[in-house]
């Protein structure tokens, strides 16, 4: 475990196949346009759940886009 620094971020859970998680980013990018932000530093992806462990409809993770106004 190690800590991460503070950012803005937009963040989105997400629950299902890691393939799927393409599609979450396609919305977050349309989101920013609609909402005059754009991307800034890296992006983070947390997995809460371990893909040897739970079917893969139920892994879960969370995508964070760093952002600032434009």
């Amino acid at each position: 475990m190690r800590a991460m620094p503070a950012a803005r971020v937009v963040s989105v859970i997400y629950r299902g196949p890691y393939p799927g998680v393409e599609a979450v980013y396609n919305r977050v990018f349309s989101y920013l346009e609609e909402n005059n932000l754009e991307t800034f530093g890296p992006s983070r992806e947390l997995y809460f759940s371990d893909p040897a462990e739970v079917p893969e409809e139920e892994l879960t993770t969370e995508t964070q886009i760093q952002v600032r106004e434009r």
